[in-house]
């Protein structure tokens, strides 16, 4: 990981510490919509007038703290590690689990780069004139099940509805257009990622195919 993006982790672990720490459920304040300064999660997917001549200037960014949720850390010891990884595990102690971490934590970087290749490719195919039709019928059963995470994310689907009556019509009405449209494009890629492995040929375990094992196999193939 370059300085770059450490500095900006660093910049956005201190944001979010500086405007969220202390807060109470229940608490609602607002803060200057600088988009040199907010992380670019929160930054307005919506067209800027300064620089497209169009579209919302946003002044602020309104926040309710919807729930607060204390973590309280448990004692490490061989107790519970054992309960933690069970009695089989090779993680015995406090540096082997150490190790545990540091292992998990390059893996996950490698995933999040093999994910960004893929991701990369499949965009450059999309991209070649090809047109990708998906079955409205799917578009919609995706959608559904996004939204029915994001009820799982805030807890109910009443303080999802109390949300999108918090944002208005108009705001709940583009923020459905939005999943929609991530639901189109997440099929899209699927369909064709598996015209991809058809091409190649690639040998993938259908009936129970492994972690990332499409994506590991077309990266393998195409950078040899």
């Amino acid at each position: 990981m370059s300085d770059d993006k450490d500095q900006k982790m660093s910049d956005d672990e201190k944001f979010f510490r500086e405007t969220f720490l202390g807060k109470k459920k229940g608490d609602e304040f607002t803060i200057k919509y600088d988009t040199k300064k907010i992380p670019e999660v929160l930054l307005s997917k919506k067209p800027d007038p300064a620089k497209d001549g169009a579209g919302i200037k946003v002044a602020e960014l309104k926040f309710t703290i919807q729930d607060v949720k204390q973590i309280i850390l448990p004692e490490i010891n061989d107790e519970m590690l054992e309960k933690l990884f069970g009695k089989e595990s090779q993680v015995k102690n406090e540096k082997d689990l150490i190790g545990f971490i540091e292992t998990s934590i390059a893996e996950q970087k490698f995933e999040q780069e093999l994910m960004k290749q893929v991701e990369d490719l499949l965009n450059a195919v999309k991209g070649k004139n090809l047109k990708v039709e998906v079955p409205h019928t799917l578009i919609e059963e995706e959608s559904k099940s996004r939204v029915a995470n994001l009820e799982k994310r805030f807890g109910t689907k009443e303080r999802v509805d109390e949300y999108f009556k918090q944002i208005g019509e108009e705001k709940t009405k583009q923020f459905m257009e939005d999943i929609k449209r991530a639901s189109q494009e997440s099929l899209e890629k699927f369909f064709v990622l598996q015209k991809l492995v058809q091409l190649l040929e690639l040998q993938i375990n259908r009936e129970n195919p492994g972690h990332l094992e499409i994506e590991k196999k077309l990266y393998e193939k195409l950078m040899k």
